[in-house]
């Protein structure tokens, strides 16, 4: 089987499946969302032997699960706000771990056990809220931003295979291009007119905006795991999606996204309506 079709089959069935079970239910995206950071996190775990760093795989895990489950049930208005001060002590006892384990690089070992709850685990608890915005759960928004991402990578990459010349990022990414950025630009735009028409849970205005913070922001995200990737000297972040990589290649891109996305969404419909 040719490395295009593996490729095209694994991403028709990937999205195939986030997309229903985030349309199915509230249970079924927060069940999707915990893989995914499970995934993403061991991931990014994987890349600290390249450094010869050991970060605290359990206590990092158990951090990101707890926040974007806490933050799912205050999004539901089941328990209250507060109840993030839990994520205070499990920061603090990652310290106190440090303490017993005999690690050569204690310093580099606190950093990345900490690196992907921030990289991951709050861009998806910050999900949580989109998906849940006034406590009913609502999934146009967060397959809306699925979508765009889709449209952004997808046309650029078309676009830049195309008539691709000028590098976007050369030191990072050559094989990135200004054509390709331009081409997927226009596409996320057309894109998200053409939901706002379907999806009016946003105005053509704010579907607009989100289109033009996907693609910039979006191309950061891969352009950072590119960073990363590059100075762990690997190619992909993991194999467990033939001819794609990882999961973290395949969230990169998102993971950056949504905490832009969140911050226009919530001012824009809660607090300045």
């Amino acid at each position: 089987m040719s490395n295009l079709i593996k490729r095209s089959l694994t991403g028709l069935l990937f999205s195939v499946t986030l997309l229903v079970t985030f349309i199915v239910s509230q249970y079924s995206m927060l069940a999707m969302v915990n893989t995914i950071a499970i995934l993403c996190i061991i991931e990014y775990y994987n890349m600290a032997k390249h450094f010869e760093i050991k970060p605290q795989i359990a206590s990092g895990l158990i951090i990101a699960l707890t926040l974007i489950n806490l933050s799912f049930f205050i999004a539901k208005r089941i328990i209250p706000l507060e109840s993030l001060l839990l994520i205070l002590p499990l920061l603090f006892l990652v310290f106190i771990i440090q303490l017993y384990l005999k690690h050569k690089k204690p310093i580099e070992s606190i950093g990345f056990t900490f690196l992907p709850i921030i990289h991951v685990a709050i861009p998806l608890a910050l999900l949580m809220g989109l998906g849940l915005l006034n406590g009913e759960y609502k999934y146009e928004i967060v397959v809306g931003l699925f979508i765009l991402i889709w449209a952004s990578d997808t046309f650029a990459y078309l676009v830049g295979v195309s008539i691709g010349r000028t590098p976007l990022f050369a030191r990072i990414s050559p094989k990135k291009s200004w054509e390709g950025f331009i081409g997927g630009a226009i596409a996320t735009f057309v894109v998200s007119q053409y939901m706002a028409s379907y999806w009016t849970i946003l105005t053509q205005f704010d579907w607009g905006v989100l289109a033009a913070l996907t693609v910039a922001t979006g191309v950061w995200g891969d352009l950072v795991e590119s960073m990363l990737k590059r100075a762990a000297g690997i190619k992909d972040s993991g194999n467990i999606l033939p001819g794609h990589g990882g999961v973290l290649d395949r969230f990169d891109s998102f993971l950056f996204v949504i905490p832009f996305a969140f911050t226009y969404i919530y001012f824009s419909l809660v607090i300045l309506n």
